[in-house]
């Protein structure tokens, strides 16, 4: 099973570590694979190997010919590598959004995975089922364990970070003023998208993701960026058509995971504009690309199709219809 990795443009790879360390992470294995992501015509090149490491933005292969590569992660279309049966097993669950089934095996793969970089990927399906079965405070703790040991690890995109304030309490974060305060940032981050809607925090709130966006690693400050989108739709009569063209233009630059969160907000946007067409294709970008968060992707399914409805055609909104109700069903009883 391959497990698909992705990385932000315009990042420059790691040096590889000395010698020595390069051996003590090295696998017992050397058949990994990274698939890079083809170019133009060009099939995509297929690195083999052993992986040695996998940190912050860039992936480190022993190559059977002894040379030693480092690619940056935004070169990567996947990750091929040996893992314990119980993490198959994790990803399989995950896969049939059996969170709890996942949890498990995962708890297991962890208990017999050795080798740092793997435990932390492991941690990242970690978190991501918490945040699926609404654990928030158990999601935060595994994104911040992981980034204890990596400060700039992609899996932040696993923080439970709020992105719409319509949903009930039982299925976003919900945060206490004094975490805006923490000594970790994305403590920070997640506590201030929470408290970004109420009006009686909004400045501190504000304040606290400028912070983050200025101090943080590139993906968590590109995460706090989008965070503050969200003021606008606060005053919708302020909004304009060219600004959300912006915005659109932006996430053009960013990698497909974080440019999820941020089409939501620039369909909500543009749906508040009346621009019903273009807020559809931003609406459905969650959905249809990276379904990483149930009741987020949910709304932004629920505002497609109200949009559908309203443009007369509600046939082929029908068709998301299964989707979303698999989803409703899978919020209403986390499995």
């Amino acid at each position: 099973v391959g497990l698909l990795c992705s990385a932000t443009s315009g990042l420059q790879a790691q040096e590889p570590a000395q010698n020595g360390d390069e051996e003590s992470l090295l696998p017992p294995s050397s058949g990994d694979q990274i698939v890079l992501k083809a170019k133009g015509a060009a099939r995509p090149k297929i690195l083999q190997g052993a992986i040695g490491d996998l940190k912050g933005l860039s992936v480190i292969l022993r190559q059977n010919n002894g040379q030693v590569e480092v690619v940056v992660l935004r070169d990567v279309q996947r990750l091929e590598f040996a893992k314990p049966e119980s993490y198959e097993k994790g990803l399989r669950a995950m896969q049939q959004r059996k969170w709890k089934d996942a949890l498990k095996a995962l708890a297991e793969a962890q208990r017999e995975e050795s080798r740092p970089w793997v435990r932390r990927e492991i941690m990242s399906s970690i978190a991501e089922c918490y945040r699926a079965r609404r654990e928030f405070a158990e999601c935060l703790k595994a994104v911040e364990q992981i980034l204890a040991d990596d400060p700039s690890s992609r899996h932040v995109l696993c923080l439970p970070l709020v992105w719409d304030e319509r949903l009930p309490e039982n299925q976003r974060y919900v945060a206490d003023v004094s975490q805006l305060r923490s000594k970790s940032l994305a403590e920070q981050l997640t506590a201030a998208s929470a408290l970004l809607s109420f009006e009686e925090h909004r400045r501190q709130a504000t304040a606290t993701i400028q912070k983050v966006r200025k101090e943080g690693d590139l993906t968590m400050s590109q995460l706090a960026e989008l965070q503050l989108w969200r003021l606008r739709l606060i005053e919708p009569e302020k909004l304009a058509v060219l600004e959300v063209e912006e915005w659109q233009r932006r996430l053009k630059e960013l990698d497909r995971k974080v440019r999820s969160p941020g089409e939501f907000i620039a369909g909500r946007a543009l749906m508040q504009l009346h621009e019903n067409d273009r807020a559809i294709v931003s609406l459905l970008w969650m959905p249809l690309m990276e379904p990483w968060d149930p009741p987020t992707t949910a709304a932004s399914l629920t505002d497609a199709l109200t949009l559908f409805d309203q443009s007369g055609r509600s046939i082929e909104g029908q068709r998301l219809l299964p989707e979303l109700e698999h989803l409703q069903s899978a919020i209403a009883v986390p499995q």
